[in-house]
């Protein structure tokens, strides 16, 4: 989606003033939602269940903070010696060459490092899923023992063959 941005952007940029960018808009909707859900997405896959929502908070506090702010201060102050047009083409051209050398990277490195990601994950989902099972036997045999106690108490030493179960 950030690479169809960028083509359009640079194939429309020549129009001055870019009304086209009116009917772009329309796209920032959907284009936002994917995005998001993606990236989402590719978080909760990779980072440890114990900080989802650091996660969810530090994406979103870098994309619509830091990322808007960034580029609505560098819009503005190229849009006096560039022209409207200029920071189009000039927006259009980093936004392609920055998706090619994050894409390129990822390449290179990001599949290795994912895998590796991931296989630490799996381990340590394992072990807290084994501690939870190992404590939810502890709370089911001490509520057993517990119901088979009370039901001696109550029944005079005879346990009903229900709360043993």
């Amino acid at each position: 989606m950030v690479a169809l941005a960028a083509l359009i952007n640079l194939l429309l940029s020549r129009q001055s003033p870019p009304y086209y960018a009116l009917a772009l808009a329309l796209l920032d909707g959907p284009s936002v939602a994917l995005q998001w859900t993606a990236t989402l997405y590719y978080g909760f896959k990779i980072c440890p269940p114990d900080l989802v929502g650091t996660m969810a908070s530090l994406s979103g506090t870098f994309q619509w903070v830091v990322g808007k702010g960034i580029g609505s201060f560098a819009g503005g102050q190229l849009s006096g010696p560039l022209g409207l047009p200029g920071v189009f083409i000039y927006s259009g051209s980093v936004l392609a060459a920055a998706t090619s050398v994050v894409w390129l990277l990822y390449r290179i490195w990001g599949g290795r490092w994912e895998a590796d990601v991931l296989e630490r994950k799996r381990i340590v989902v394992e072990a807290m899923e084994d501690a939870a099972d190992g404590n939810n036997e502890k709370k089911q045999s001490g509520r057993k023992t517990s119901s088979i106690r009370v039901e001696e108490q109550v029944h005079g030493g005879e346990a009903d063959e229900v709360s043993k179960l």
